[in-house]
């Protein structure tokens, strides 16, 4: 009778012990949703380890890969080949992981199976980026190319730096657009193509800037029209030479979230739509005067200009409020009532938090964000009396709306959004809507 007493516990604790090591959870209709195991060695346990696999409501594989843990505290820990599928069984990428950041080559399909990138990354466990390096192709869901060029392998690890020759193409597969750039910028002459292939216009630029002549081209004749770029519409000019433009499309970056179209990433614009330069407030005087003495102004992200061109730039309320117009040509601050038609599209306040993050740059918490399109940034927070930002990297993120002082905010480990009122002086970020 002892024995069988002693043989009982055995297989009870055995038990106990594959149902610690393999987690499975399931939907609401019974089918298996994700499956696993966690890390239970430290005190912190519940990191994921090892292979797991997660599955669509309708039963089809939705991502395959493993685990790894770096250090007792780090809970980003994707590792080695990782494999997402699309709901019909379709692959809709594939790539390479380092305790949790990209490294390596990555491919993406689009649902129909026709390739729609192919790129590689490189990444620093130790301050926690990952970025795009070396040869980068787009393709249209066609199958034809549209886009090729190579991102700079170097140390700026803010952002993915554009380098050499990019070209851009038609999806009939004629070329667009070609030239070159220098740490994101676009320097020399750039020419554009109608489909036809005929030239369309060239341009010249330095360090970003339009300088000189711009030439177009009629489609029919090859006689130019050219004006010198004192004499081109301000508003455009200023329009084309910001750092999100789009040029093969002769607009901005954008995506569209039920009937909205928000800019892709947050604004990064220096002068008002009429020319007018902004206040850069570098330093904690200028930043404090600026505010008491309603000023416009804005500051990059601690400070740090390279953080400029992945997180945008930080501007007080008199900068968003300013009658001379804040956001480009075609484009508006959102008002209270414009973002609160984005969270509701995104499944309301309570959770479109989940959705309004991007990927990367957030600290930890990776079940509070969900691969969407607006792709938002922890861009922090520029305070009176702060020489940087007050927050922490990588903990949050604020809009400005045209209404006034309102603004929306996420946080890192939470799924809400967060509505409410600041100080003018306050440096937060700008999302634009299109008019």
């Amino acid at each position: 009778m002892k024995k069988l007493i002693l043989f009982t516990i055995f297989i009870v604790l055995v038990f106990n012990v594959n149902a610690q090591e393999q987690i499975k959870r399931y939907y609401s209709n019974g089918q298996l949703k994700s499956i696993g195991s966690y890390d239970q060695s430290t005190s912190d346990y519940g990191v994921k380890k090892g292979e797991w696999k997660t599955y669509y409501e309708n039963g089809q594989l939705k991502s395959i890969g493993s685990h790894k843990r770096l250090g007792s505290y780090n809970s980003k820990t994707k590792h080695g080949e990782w494999k997402f599928y699309y709901d019909n069984g379709q692959l809709s990428e594939i790539s390479s992981y380092s305790f949790g950041r990209k490294k390596g080559k990555l491919k993406t399909y689009y649902k129909n199976g026709e390739l729609k990138e192919s790129a590689s990354y490189k990444s620093n466990s130790v301050i926690g980026r990952t970025k795009k390096i070396g040869a980068y192709k787009l393709y249209f869901e066609n199958g034809q190319l549209s886009q090729t060029g190579n991102y700079a392998d170097d140390e700026n690890w803010s952002s993915d730096v554009k380098t050499g020759e990019w070209k851009y193409y038609y999806k009939s597969g004629q070329l667009q657009l070609f030239g070159n750039l220098i740490d994101g910028r676009e320097t020399g002459l750039w020419k554009k193509f109608y489909e036809s292939g005929r030239i369309k216009s060239t341009e010249t630029f330095s360090n970003g800037n339009l300088i000189g002549e711009l030439k177009h081209y009629p489609d029919n004749d090859n006689d130019s029209k050219s004006s010198e770029s004192s004499n081109i519409d301000k508003q455009e000019v200023i329009t084309k030479n910001h750092p999100d433009y789009n040029t093969d499309k002769n607009d901005f970056k954008s995506v569209k979230i039920g009937n909205q179209i928000w800019m892709s990433k947050n604004l990064n614009v220096s002068n008002f739509r009429n020319g007018d330069p902004i206040l850069h407030a570098k330093s904690k005087e200028a930043w404090d005067k600026a505010g008491e003495t309603g000023t416009p102004a804005w500051c990059y992200y601690e400070n740090e200009p390279n953080n400029g061109a992945i997180l945008g730039k930080l501007y007080n309320w008199y900068a968003v409020n300013d009658d001379r117009g804040l956001a480009p040509l075609g484009w508006h601050i959102p008002s209270d009532d414009e973002w609160t038609e984005l969270t509701d599209n995104l499944g309301g306040k309570e959770k479109a938090g989940i959705k309004m993050k991007s990927m990367i740059m957030w600290n930890d918490y990776e079940n509070k964000r969900e691969k969407g399109l607006f792709e938002g940034l922890p861009g922090g927070i520029r305070l009176k009396g702060n020489f940087k930002n007050g927050g922490i990297k990588g903990k949050a993120a604020h809009w400005w709306s045209s209404t006034d002082t309102w603004y929306r905010s996420i946080i890192y480990y939470a799924e809400y959004v967060v509505r409410s009122g600041w100080k003018k002086e306050t440096g937060i970020s700008v999302r634009c809507l299109k008019e």
